[in-house]
């Protein structure tokens, strides 16, 4: 009788050991959610970066824009197609076109 007792003694202890190990691993707070995490946190850090770079590029074009009249005048003249008064501008046909058009 003695042994029937520890059997089952044992395998609910075996089932509540198997439940809390299944909830560890795959509940709310488990291995797997924390798996997913750290993966989420290392590809922001890596977007935070990318953008930190990206803001620096456009901090150093708006010191440009500020105090560089070179700058603005090659934006001026590639961005908005302005010219100098005074200037000739001579538009070649690109590689392909038929220059008899």
């Amino acid at each position: 009788m003695m042994k029937r007792g520890k059997n089952i003694v044992m395998a609910v202890l075996a089932v509540a050991l198997t439940a809390v190990l299944v909830y560890g691993f795959a509940g709310p707070q488990g291995f797997i959610r924390l798996s997913q995490m750290v993966h989420r946190r290392n590809d922001l850090r890596t977007r935070v970066q990318d953008l930190e770079r990206t803001n620096a590029v456009i901090a150093r074009e708006i010191d440009l824009l500020r105090s560089d009249e070179g700058t603005i005048e090659d934006l001026a003249r590639t961005r908005l197609g302005m010219v100098r008064s005074g200037e000739i501008v001579y538009i070649f046909p690109e590689k392909g076109e038929d220059a008899g058009k």
